[in-house]
């Protein structure tokens, strides 16, 4: 196994990336080196295009050189579905400040896409893996590109998601990717210790070449965190709902704001499933 950021990186990235490793270059130059590199092999593009590569380009470089720095963290969410309008209901009223992170920076592999991220000064990059890739997509429902954060103390999920989409680092039908980041994240947070949910083991990375290796070794240390619901998704005799239903589903694992005597808390509901009918339903879900 290699973590994304000995697969994902153009090979000019991984040279400014080693720069800032070893001191030579500083966070606030990476964006004019990557102006010059884009410039030289990307001249032909339009401006918009190429601003937007330059933007990307640089963001990867920023979370590479941090994810190097914390710990090479590859979060696995894929067993699970972590899309759900209850969870994006309830998580767009928190307030982004008091959300907590379970890791300064990492990568998360989420529904066969890999983003990079880093949680820093109450605030959330995230950047595609494969960004261009993206770009070129004609139906793009993943993330390019997005910082999250950085509003008033008491700035709201939605609010901070819906600037982002102002400033054109992603689009509307991307808000879903979003909410399910920060669900993961959150879901970690919970349950971290509990190897049930959140299972973490150290492996040796794959043989690196010269090219691919941020570190200059030949081999990293990745930090494997694989997260699940704890949900068998084989269907039970015994089902939640109405007995009057010919049909079953599954409700998606979400968060509520359960209410209790001393106040409303965050509460993670596992998934379940409804109805009692030898009929399943595989209901489609907009992702």
């Amino acid at each position: 196994m290699k973590h994304p950021i000995h697969k994902k990186l153009p090979k000019y990235e991984i040279g400014i990336v080693k720069k800032c490793i070893d001191g030579d270059v500083k966070p606030e130059e990476v964006y004019g080196i990557v102006d010059k590199k884009v410039e030289d092999v990307m001249g032909f593009l339009d401006n918009n295009k190429k601003n937007l590569i330059k933007n990307i380009s640089t963001l990867r470089v920023v979370l590479t050189v941090s994810i190097v720095s914390n710990g090479l963290i590859y979060i696995d969410a894929t067993t699970d579905r972590w899309d759900s309008d209850i969870s994006e209901n309830t998580i767009s009223k928190i307030e982004f400040s008091k959300i907590k992170f379970p890791f300064v920076s990492g990568s998360v592999n989420l529904h066969g896409e890999t983003y990079l991220f880093a949680s820093e000064e109450n605030r959330l990059l995230i950047v595609a893996a494969d960004a261009e890739e993206l770009l070129n997509s004609d139906d793009n429902g993943g993330i390019i590109f997005a910082s999250i954060g950085n509003g008033s103390e008491h700035a709201t999920v939605e609010e901070l998601i819906d600037s982002s989409i102002e400033r054109g680092e992603i689009n509307e039908s991307s808000k879903s990717r979003i909410y399910s980041l920060i669900s993961i994240f959150m879901f970690i947070a919970m349950y971290d210790g509990d190897d049930r949910y959140v299972k973490k083991k150290k492996i040796k990375s794959g043989k690196l070449s010269r090219n691919e290796s941020v570190t200059g070794l030949k081999r990293d240390d990745i930090h494997v965190i694989n997260v699940k619901q704890g949900f068998s998704y084989e269907k039970s005799n015994s089902l939640n709902g109405n007995s009057a239903s010919s049909k079953s589903w599954i409700v998606r694992g979400h968060w509520r704001n359960q209410h209790y005597k001393d106040g409303a808390r965050l509460k993670w509901i596992k998934p379940f499933w409804k109805g009692v009918g030898k009929e399943v339903i595989n209901k489609v879900y907009k992702v």
